[in-house]
């Protein structure tokens, strides 16, 4: 189910609305802040898992550009 989640943020050329995951968005709201590894702790995503923390990274990087969130090299943080 999560490969299936991450696909449209794995390709560049990805056409349509890619849905963001509600589990990143719930943390972020809830915690105001987390870290990068943090984020992928909650989430369950083992270090190794190379393609889902590309996935991750990619939403954070559309949610940043939203200004939903930002990034402040320690982490991120829900600004909305």
């Amino acid at each position: 189910m999560r490969r299936y989640r991450a696909e449209p943020f794995q390709g560049e050329q990805f056409a349509g609305i890619r849905p963001y995951s509600r589990e990143i968005v719930e943390i972020l709201k809830a915690r105001g802040h987390v870290g990068s590894y943090q984020i992928l702790e909650l989430l369950g995503i083992a270090p190794g898992e190379a393609e889902a923390i590309k996935a991750v990274s990619k939403q954070l990087e559309e949610l940043e550009k939203f200004n939903l969130i930002k990034a402040d090299g320690k982490g991120w943080q829900w600004i909305a």
